[in-house]
């Protein structure tokens, strides 16, 4: 990926990271769902620009927690639609070493 600073700057970055995810899920009655995603990552940020070049080390936490919901409806006329309610949260931060 290129890049370009406010000074003018030029260079490119290339990003290499290796992750492990864990996943979830749960349904105490059907219908209802309840999930979550864990995970933690490593790898290296190189940084090129005129100059020179910069290697860093880079860590990655991340989660997410979700909870859905089944709904029906009945729109009249013998017709009944079907669709979920849910809600997703996410979290994470990167760390460079």
């Amino acid at each position: 990926m290129d890049y370009e600073t406010r000074d003018g700057i030029t260079g490119d970055v290339d990003l290499t990271l290796t992750s492990v995810l864990s996943y979830a899920h749960w349904s105490p009655r059907p219908g209802l769902g309840v999930g979550d995603l864990l995970g933690a990552g490593r790898g290296d940020l190189k940084l090129r620009d005129e100059a020179d070049k910069v290697l860093t080390d880079l860590e990655m936490l991340m989660g997410a927690i979700s909870a859905w919901q089944e709904v029906e409806f009945d729109i009249g006329y013998g017709l009944v639609t079907r669709g979920g309610v849910g809600l997703l949260t996410t979290c994470g931060c990167v760390s460079l070493a």
